[in-house]
């Protein structure tokens, strides 16, 4: 008995080693001896947790029921990738995440209203971020902040996935939002405004019919370099999008219908 109980105890703690730790209440730091997944669900939420990644390796936080991660804050740390899923309705709500200052961050926002109000934030320098809204609202009134030196992505994949969210990219590092659905974007802030003389580009994807009503595209770069890409392709893709004339050069990708291009959008 007292082998078959020793047993038992081995194979549970195999079986945290491999399929990471579940749930959190108040914070958790994970570190490199330990598992560097953290499972949040109903049994085991994670909702306000503070959660530190090891600083060399990342971590990942996976959010599989609603409202597990409700409030939840992330530190990846600086070297390591890190990476959140939220596969759930309201999983992710309120997610507050900084990304690494050296290593990949990813986020997926799978369900409606999945990461409503989500905020990402990068310290000085930074990895490649990416962003997937797949979900009504999803990524509804988002504010996401792109890294100085690497590439920024938004994919917006659904109707009003990126609602009213933020997008804003102040580096050299190249920056893309894609609404590929109706309403994806209906009234999203999309900020490019290049401070130093290094070349970059900034490029706006209206992929669907209305993708882009009322977008505020401000593509500012005070080294007149660098490129700002709008591609309109859709009836009414780009209706009552607002452009801020740049300082470098404004491109237009193509258009179809042509009507998708044509005086709906106002440049000021």
């Amino acid at each position: 008995m007292r082998i078959w109980a020793l047993l038992l105890v081995v194979h549970s703690m195999m079986m945290t080693c491999a399929m990471g730790a579940t749930g959190c209440s108040g914070s958790y730091t994970m570190s490199s001896t330990g598992p560097d997944t953290l499972l949040c669900t109903n049994a085991a939420p994670c909702t306000g947790c503070n959660v530190q990644c090891d600083p060399a390796f990342g971590c990942v936080v996976k959010c599989s029921d609603p409202n597990v991660c409700q409030g939840l804050n992330m530190n990846c740390g600086s070297t390591g990738n890190c990476k959140v899923v939220c596969n759930a309705q309201d999983a992710c709500g309120n997610l507050d995440i900084t990304c690494p200052s050296n290593g990949r961050c990813d986020i997926m926002c799978n369900g409606q209203t999945a990461c409503q109000t989500l905020a990402v934030n990068q310290p000085l320098g930074g990895g490649d971020l990416s962003v997937t809204c797949q979900g009504q609202s999803s990524c509804d009134s988002a504010k996401i902040n792109c890294p100085a030196n690497a590439a920024c992505s938004l994919d917006c994949v659904d109707q009003s996935s990126c609602q009213d969210a933020t997008f804003t990219q102040e580096g050299i590092g190249n920056a893309q939002v894609k609404c590929e659905a109706s309403g994806s974007c209906d009234s999203l802030k999309f900020s490019c405004d290049k401070k130093s003389a290094a070349d970059a580009d900034c490029t706006l994807s209206c992929l669907a019919a209305q993708a882009c009503t009322a977008v505020e595209l401000t593509c500012q770069n005070s080294k007149a370099l660098g490129t700002c890409g709008l591609d309109c392709q859709g009836v009414g893709s780009c209706t009552d999008l607002k452009s801020k004339k740049p300082k470098g050069s404004l491109t237009w990708g193509s258009c179809q219908p042509a009507a998708a291009c044509s005086t709906q959008i106002q440049n000021d």
